[in-house]
């Protein structure tokens, strides 16, 4: 669906299925109905290249929005969608120091 490395102007929700997210070919994640990636295309303001891969792990059904499209929306359902997106990076973040401080 994405390939680390590539730019990108979208980004995506899960709506049925799995979705498995590697970089350098080592599996960080793996997402769930109602988990997104590709945030970061929205968020970055100076590049949108693809910080992973992510592929469907099985049969899924994957809904993708345009930044641009997103960009259009009021101020409050483009704010909605920041926190939503601040969380997620908060949460992978103490995610990947619990990785790097254990074992």
């Amino acid at each position: 669906m994405v390939r680390e490395g590539e730019q990108g102007d979208f980004f995506c929700m899960v709506i049925e299925g799995e979705a498995r997210v590697t970089k350098n070919k080592k599996l960080l994640s793996v997402l769930g109905p109602g988990e997104c990636f590709g945030e970061m295309a929205y968020l970055s303001v100076s590049s949108h290249e693809r910080g992973a891969t992510v592929t469907a792990a099985r049969d899924s059904v994957i809904m993708q929005l345009k930044v641009g499209d997103l960009g259009k929306a009021s101020a409050a359902c483009r704010s909605k969608f920041d926190r939503a997106f601040i969380g997620i990076l908060v949460e992978r973040l103490n995610l990947a120091n619990t990785r790097l401080t254990s074992g």
